[in-house]
């Protein structure tokens, strides 16, 4: 990017916690070539000797370059980091970074605001819509519809689309058109209240409402579809009991949330006019009010139809009451009368005998001292006078951002040298050839996106979460606990179990003679391991050893657990064989082999096995071929099967 710059921009930010001046660090100088038209965020709007417009970030160097004829911030710097410029005819939309969001191709942009994140640019044909990185969507609206109401509404001359370009609601057909004959002008007052749209809606002849209440106008609240959602008509009692007819106006002002508006009744002459606060939501009124100021961080100065003073929320209802400051006399101008022109109001301003005290809206008490002077400003800025006739400046919060006498009353409220932002006070002097420039941070800083703006919601998650898992590490102990005693109390059947077999084990060997009676005892008894010349078996499903002459099949054990062993299979019965101890007739201790891994029936008459696998890593012969699951299959004497693994080798008994 072009340079045009001398000596580059710095700041210190210095956040105010309390009634302090916030100094700059660093004085900033540049050529007086270059005029400073506005700053925020740290960033300034500036135009070079030709009239062109850039923007220079907080370290001087240019974030947009000098080649656009207009350029200006968005409404709202506390949501969003963009400005709209001009390049020759065209209108545009760019970020901080120069970006381009909206391109330059549109006649009238509108742009990004009141929290949504679809602007609009109109080309003299059709409206194109670009989300907040910059993507077009890929509907476009057929004629001019660059009043954004909602993410997913557009208002035009006639009628509202949505996004995808169908026809919402005809202002015509519903009467939301007002036509001044004497003018010859149309017009219509259409908002966007969160998701909804409200409408005020026009009678060409007055209705009447309840009684004694006549209107020509009043308000229709839409959904997303243009559906329409309610009707806001007067109350019964707003009549006040009267006799004769009263011919009232409702009237839409404003959207004071994402679901509450701001409504006038404005009586005929004789009678009281009044506002209120309506709840979309909830279909609710807030009682009336005489005035109602501008909202700032949802909460707003307001007087009742008493005249008391008190601040109110969005929905209406008190925070605060009985506001005041003894011996003084608040402004009752100063409720409404520049809210045309201030974006914010967060005071009260009070006077007595030429002096004046301020009560602060967001900290809900009267500010220390008696001023001399009380001049508003942007943002929500004070100048305040002292006795001494020297200024200072205090932020929205009730922090003193300048301190007294740091500059002139000339300089503080003159708009080509003091440029008032949401987190930042920049003022710009002419020292010759080279512009002084000084910014002052007001602690006030732009929104956290989704993480600060959820704070609230994320800390609730978090304990729910949290509490949630030590729930779950509860239950798992619990069920962990459990397990452990279930293992215990299997472990001590097992060594019962085995206790058991091991004395009937005994004593088999003290009935043989061939077997020493001190033999070390073997999971599987000394009588199995007799020679296959002896004809010795262990009728192993039985439960007892003999020596008998063989009249029927075997399984001889050739590596593992039983290797050397014959485990004797009379004709058409089945050994059962397995990991488990209940069930089985041949027990295999191996991790490989299942709980129930598979049958062994022999056919004395065909000298053949037939074997049948129900485990989970199977039966293989010799060579690695597994036999198929849950099927009988029959095999030859003298085969060699692997059970499980290549730990446990049995052979099929040949009798040759």
């Amino acid at each position: 990017m072009k340079k045009r710059l001398s000596i580059l921009l710095a700041f210190a930010i210095l956040c105010c916690m309390a009634p302090v001046r916030v100094s700059a660090a660093e004085e900033i100088r540049f050529d007086t070539s270059y005029t400073i038209v506005d700053g925020e965020d740290g960033y300034f709007i500036a135009r070079d000797r030709a009239g062109n417009y850039g923007l220079l970030d907080e370290k001087g160097e240019e974030a947009i370059e000098f080649d656009y004829a207009d350029m200006s911030f968005a409404e709202d710097t506390e949501r969003y980091d963009y400005v709209i410029a001009k390049q020759g005819e065209n209108w545009g939309i760019l970020n901080y970074d120069g970006d381009v969001l909206v391109p330059f191709s549109y006649n009238q942009v509108g742009a990004y605001s009141d929290g949504h994140s679809m602007a609009a640019g109109y080309d003299g044909n059709k409206t194109f819509l670009y989300n907040e990185k910059g993507k077009e969507q890929k509907s476009s609206l057929s004629g001019n519809y660059s009043k954004v109401l909602t993410d997913t509404a557009f208002a035009g001359e006639s009628d509202i689309r949505n996004d995808r370009d169908n026809k919402l609601i005809d202002l015509k057909e519903e009467g939301l058109l007002y036509e001044d004959n004497e003018k010859g002008t149309t017009s219509s007052v259409i908002l966007g209240v969160g998701k909804d749209i409200a409408a005020q809606y026009y009678k060409a002849e007055g209705e009447t409402f309840y009684n004694k209440l006549r209107v020509d106008r009043y308000i229709r609240i839409f959904n997303s579809d243009g559906d329409e959602k309610k009707i806001v008509t007067p109350k019964e009692q707003w009549a006040e009991d009267e006799d004769e007819v009263i011919d009232a106006k409702l009237i839409l002002k404003k959207a004071v949330s994402d679901h509450s508006i701001l409504i006038q009744m404005k009586m005929p002459k004789g009678k009281t006019s009044f506002k209120v606060i309506y709840d979309v939501e909830n279909d609710r009124f807030s009682e009336k009010f005489k005035t109602v100021g501008p909202y700032t961080d949802n909460l707003a100065f307001a007087t009742n139809m008493d005249g008391d003073l008190m601040i109110i929320d969005e929905n209406g209802e008190k925070v605060a009451g009985d506001i005041g400051i003894d011996g003084y006399t608040r402004d009752e101008t100063s409720l409404e009368s520049k809210e045309s022109r201030q974006a914010e109001r967060a005071f009260m301003l009070f006077e007595k005998e030429g002096k004046y005290r301020l009560y602060s809206l967001l900290q809900k008490k009267e500010i220390e001292g008696a001023f001399k002077e009380v001049i508003f400003k942007d943002s929500g800025y004070v100048l305040l006078k002292d006795d001494d006739d020297k200024y200072a400046v205090m932020d929205r919060n009730g922090d003193l951002i300048l301190g007294y006498g740091d500059y002139e009353k000339d300089t503080l409220d003159n708009g080509e040298m003091a440029f008032y932002s949401r987190d930042c006070v920049t003022i710009v002097k002419n020292s010759g050839e080279k512009y002084d420039v000084h910014a002052y941070s007001s602690g006030e800083k732009k929104s956290g996106g989704f993480v600060e703006e959820h704070k609230k919601l994320l800390i609730i998650l978090a304990i729910v979460l949290a509490v949630l898992l030590i729930l779950v590490i509860i239950l798992v102990v619990v069920r962990n606990r459990k397990k452990q005693a279930e293992e215990r109390l299997r472990q001590e059947k097992l060594l019962e179990e085995q206790r058991r077999k091991k004395e009937a084990m005994e004593r088999r060997r003290a009935m043989r003679k061939d077997v020493p009676r001190n033999n070390p005892p073997r999971r599987v008894p000394a009588d199995i391991e007799s020679s296959i010349r002896s004809q010795q078996f262990y009728d192993g499903h039985a439960g007892q050893s003999a020596v008998q002459t063989v009249p029927s099949g075997y399984l001889k054990g050739i590596k593992g657990e039983y290797a050397g062993a014959l485990i004797r299979i009379k004709s058409g019965e089945s050994l059962r064989i397995g990991r488990s101890h209940e069930g089985n007739d041949l027990i295999i201790n191996n991790s490989k082999v299942s709980r129930r891994h598979c049958v062994i029936t022999y056919n004395g008459a065909q000298r053949t096995y037939n074997v049948v696998d129900y485990s989970s890593n199977g039966v293989y012969l010799v060579g690695g071929k597994r036999l198929p699951r849950n099927m009988d299959v029959v095999l030859q004497e003298g085969t060699v099967l692997c059970i499980g693994s290549e730990e446990t080798l049995f052979e099929l008994g040949n009798r040759h």
